[in-house]
Formats: structure tokens, sequence, C-alpha cells
């Protein structure tokens, strides 16, 4: 019985193209839409695609401030080297995917507008530092 549940468990997440949990996934599959002239608050955990030639998709937290969205990581993450790379992304919000580029911004009061940005969405007692921060704007 064990084994027949982690095979289903198995099985379901290879039918999954876009990332389960923490597990990453591959191309993301929703509506195209434009890109709106303003972001909302949108979802809390949102879904990021790099390396448009081998998708590659992560959940991930967003913040827009600034009239522009944002995508942060303290660390290195994979994601960060595929940008680099290749910044022409996707991200998922509520079902809608949307065509970005991402554009590394060094800013310093950029950079304080969208960690306060993280602090008050993500309700963090204090704003975090923001070291790999990037602006997502229309292609």
């Amino acid at each position: 019985m064990k084994t027949a549940l982690i095979l289903l468990f198995s099985l379901s997440l290879a039918a999954c193209s876009g990332p389960f949990i923490t597990l990453p996934g591959g191309e993301l599959q929703g509506t195209l839409t434009e890109v709106p002239p303003s972001w909302g608050e949108g979802s809390e955990t949102v879904q990021l695609e790099t390396r448009p030639d081998d998708p590659y998709s992560i959940n991930i937290w967003a913040v827009s401030t600034l009239g522009n969205l944002y995508v942060s990581s303290t660390r290195e993450p994979r994601w960060l080297a595929h940008i680099e790379a290749d910044p022409r992304v996707r991200m998922k919000i509520d079902g809608k995917l949307y065509e970005l580029l991402a554009t590394r911004t060094t800013d310093i009061e950029e950079m304080e507008a969208v960690s306060a940005a993280y602090a008050a969405k993500y309700q963090q007692d204090e704003s975090p530092t923001m070291v790999n921060l990037f602006r997502l704007t229309p292609r």
C-alpha cells in the first residue's frame, strides 16, 4: 500500500508542469495576458518561470510598488543564474501569465521602497535586506 501511495504521489508530481510547494517545475500553464498598467497587491505567492528554452519555475514572493513588480532573494538560488543568463521571464499570478523582462536594480531608494513593501505585505517585523532585487517590466 505504501509503495502504491508513493507511486501515485510521484505520478501526480510528474503530471504538474509548474512548481509544487518548494519543488521547482517546468513550463507554466495559464492564459497569456497583457501586462497591466499598474500592478495590484496580487497573491501572496506567485510563480516565476525562467530559462525560456528549458523552462524552470518556482513559487516565489513578489511585491508591487513604485508602479512595478519585483522579486528578490537574499541568497543565490538557481533562478538567479537563469535570469542573469537570459532576463526573459514569465510570471503566473491568479491563473494569468505575463511575459516580462527581469532587470537587476541596485538603486538604494528603490531597494528601500521594495524592502518596505515586502515587510508590509508579508507582515515582517523588519524590512528584509534587498540583495538580489529584480524589477519585472513588460517585454
